[in-house]
């Protein structure tokens, strides 16, 4: 019910008892004009009914709800008002004609001395706003100066799936799902009567860190933050956890497994067919495994290895920066065996691009409960050499070139907006009636991935038709761009970055990342100003840079994977892949009969 239809209800439920409510009150019997408003008339006329509640039906429910009031207060507030005139109900204005009044929407929102060169929704901070300090041990302290009403801070490490030795692999998927469970100081029953109705806590785990939240009022940020120092730095595993946690995650990657078009099933296949695995770990390690026969000696062993304070960056918002170094200072210590291995160098395994074709036959039809209307997909991915956090000049391009080209599912309920004007989204998905066709670029430290990827229910369509999609968006993908589709790609990712750093946990949580992977932060200015930098000659260097280099991209495919080779096999893929980088470079034999003088 909205609040018109209910006030014109209280509305005629006050006419009803008006001719018994004048029989035995002498305030209400005279006839009386009302002047003011609808909801001052009913205001008025509830109190009135109070001051006399004794002469009147005590089972009117105006009064009911009235006599809730405290009447103290209304007493102080009646004596405040001169009531000369006492309003009738017979004359009160009808409810359905009431209408809000709304703000006039043509008049400018800020002055006409205030020149705005981009819309920046909510406050925005730059580089000059953050104040860092590096301790003694190596661990960066960092805070925005500007207000705000909760204290955010976010913690993060150096730790994750890439740098995993392969018998430790899956380590970090337990660790993080047994964060908060116990530590040296807290146990459960303290945490769920002192802090879980007062503090947020979270923890994420990343492919390359692992970090940490906490968001709290201001009065309780010690308590807070010391009971997150002493869960990230002096955890308690128990062998009985641990095999509940393995149990738990294993269901889950079952139920991940049973969907061959998963974005984290599919990526791990990708990254193996990019990089693939080496002794020391590194970009091929995959994302979602489990260490089944995990120990707390083994995971006490990492955790000794990669939560040091050299790996360890802080960020946080509403505390002064001194206030946040003194609890660092109270309550970051780290345990004899992180600290003894905090200036030892960590073996890592710099991405050595290594295409191969990773084809995983998938036929079965999910069978439980939960996704018994999940159709049978094949999804094939076709992935190239992209860009790392470090190269942030062409990193904001490719991120813009990755909007640009777009796509998604064949069909979102949210609507234009996201994405359905883009390229894929407007030439590819209605031709080709796919389940999904998407762009998608994956940033890590130092290199990046950049994916074509397409699904496909295999029981209606075609399984080949995957790949001559995705050679055919390769061969004509210059030809799509234009400067009205680059503005638009352009202001959408602006509002995307925009939007996502008016929450405080983000706005942490991307200065954090910026100090740990460039050691510096960029500030929105720095980031608009990027943005709009990158122009139609830039996108078509990258890619050329990306796609047309003539370096062979990863191929993954899960499903039905013998009818795709049936039509075209990785070989002949690679080959007209090779003559489409020849013609984009004048060097094919079609290009140089037809080459104009």
């Amino acid at each position: 019910m909205n609040k018109t239809a209910a006030n014109f209800l209280v509305h005629q439920l006050l006419n009803r008892k008006a001719s018994a409510i004048k029989a035995t009150n002498p305030i209400v019997s005279g006839n009386l004009l009302s002047s003011g408003s609808a909801s001052t008339c009913t205001r008025s006329f509830s109190n009135n009914l109070l001051l006399k509640e004794s002469s009147i039906n005590s089972e009117n429910p105006v009064l009911e709800t009235a006599s809730q009031l405290d009447r103290q207060k209304l007493k102080d507030l009646l004596k405040k008002k001169n009531n000369k005139e006492i309003l009738t109900l017979g004359d009160a204005p009808s409810f359905n004609n009431v209408k809000p009044k709304l703000p006039n929407l043509t008049q400018s929102l800020f002055s006409d001395k205030v020149s705005l060169e981009y819309v920046v929704p909510g406050i925005h901070f730059n580089a000059k706003d953050l104040k860092i300090s590096s301790l003694d041990n190596g661990l960066r302290v960092s805070t925005f100066s500007k207000h705000s009403n909760l204290v955010n801070i976010c913690v993060t490490f150096k730790a994750g799936p890439r740098y995993e030795k392969p018998e430790e692999r899956g380590i970090s998927t337990i660790i993080n799902r047994l964060t908060f469970a116990h530590s040296r100081k807290f146990s459960e029953d303290y945490v769920k009567e002192n802090l879980e109705d007062k503090v947020l806590y979270e923890s994420t785990s990343e492919y390359e860190s692992h970090s940490f939240f906490i968001t709290c009022p201001k009065d309780k940020v010690e308590l807070a933050f010391e009971f997150l120092s002493d869960t990230m730095l002096h955890p308690k595993f128990y062998q009985s956890d641990i095999d509940d946690a393995i149990e738990l995650l294993k269901y889950n990657l079952e139920t991940e497994m049973a969907i061959p078009a998963n974005s984290n099933v599919l990526t791990d296949c990708i990254l193996k067919s990019c990089f693939g695995t080496n002794s020391e770990g590194g970009l091929g390690n995959p994302s979602v495994s489990i260490k089944e026969d995990a120990t707390p000696e083994m995971l006490y062993e990492f955790y000794n290895r990669f939560y040091v304070p050299k790996r360890c960056t802080i960020s946080s918002i509403g505390i002064e920066h001194d206030k946040m170094l003194s609890l660092v200072k109270k309550y970051m210590d780290f345990s004899p065996g992180a600290l003894s291995n905090n200036f030892e160098p960590v073996a890592f395994a710099k991405p050595v691009w290594n295409p191969s074709s990773v084809m995983t036959e998938f036929l079965e039809r999910p069978q439980s409960a939960y996704l018994q209307n999940i159709p049978p997909t094949t999804s094939y991915a076709v992935s190239f050499e992209g860009i790392g956090y470090k190269d942030s000049d062409n990193l904001f391009v490719a991120n813009i070139l990755e909007v640009l080209l777009g796509g998604g599912d064949s069909f979102s309920s949210g609507g234009p907006g996201k994405g359905i004007y883009s390229v894929i989204n407007r030439h590819y998905l209605p031709a080709y009636q796919f389940h999904n066709m998407i762009a998608q670029h994956f940033a890590y430290s130092d290199t990046g991935i950049f994916s074509f990827h397409a699904s496909l229910n295999h029981e209606e369509l075609n399984p080949g038709q995957l790949p001559v999609a995705i050679l055919t968006l390769l061969a004509k993908m210059p030809e799509y761009i234009d400067d009205a589709l680059l503005d638009q790609a352009k202001q959408q990712y602006k509002s995307q970055v925009l939007h996502s750093l008016e929450d405080n946990s983000t706005l942490v949580l991307n200065a954090v990342n910026d100090l740990m992977w460039n050691d510096k932060y960029f500030g929105v200015d720095y980031l608009v100003e990027k943005i709009d930098s990158v122009s139609k000659n830039d996108i078509l260097a990258m890619m050329d840079k990306l796609f047309y280099n003539g370096k062979q991209p990863g191929i993954a495919a899960i499903g039905d994977v013998n009818r795709i080779s049936a039509s075209i096999s990785n070989e002949q893929f690679r080959k007209y892949y090779s003559d489409i980088c020849k013609q984009r470079t004048g060097n094919s034999l079609m290009s140089r009969l037809f080459k104009r003088k």
